[in-house]
């Protein structure tokens, strides 16, 4: 349709913002072209240079995108939940639970580090679940 047509025309000369943005309000449009959705998103995920580029919050809004459409592209999933966990630092906790909330819409497991990340910023959890915990705040210890 024209409307893919024009995004996936202008996404090579967008930045991580601008494809993500886009993503975003095709979302918002309740646009259903999964795969020009994903080949989108494989724009930011599969160049360096995007990546590099792409914040937390972006990584973070594609994926909101992805769940708001219902669209279960895993490998899409995997690399912006991926550009979070590396810049985990400066991940707000809105950010992570619009990524957590898109893995759930779709069904998918997220990854192990946004679950304790958000456990720790919004419960003040630590390591209260999976292997080792102790409840000292380092998440190890002997308490078995």
């Amino acid at each position: 349709d024209k409307m893919g047509e024009i995004a996936l025309s202008v996404a090579p000369r967008c930045n991580a913002q601008e494809i993500a943005n886009i993503v975003w309000g095709l979302s918002k449009v309740g646009y259903l072209e999964d795969d020009v959705i994903s080949q989108l998103i494989r724009c930011i995920t599969t160049s360096t240079k995007l990546t590099n580029e792409c914040t937390c919050q972006e990584a973070a809004n594609a994926l909101y995108a992805l769940g708001r459409l219902q669209i279960r592209d895993e490998e899409s999933f995997s690399s912006l939940s991926a550009i979070i966990l590396n810049r985990m630092q400066e991940a707000t906790s809105q950010a992570i639970a619009n990524a957590l909330w898109a893995h759930e819409i779709v069904d998918l497991q997220p990854p192990r580090e946004l679950l304790d990340c958000w456990a720790q910023e919004n419960l003040g959890l630590v390591a209260a679940f999976g292997e080792g915990f102790s409840g000292d705040k380092g998440g190890k210890g002997g308490n078995k």
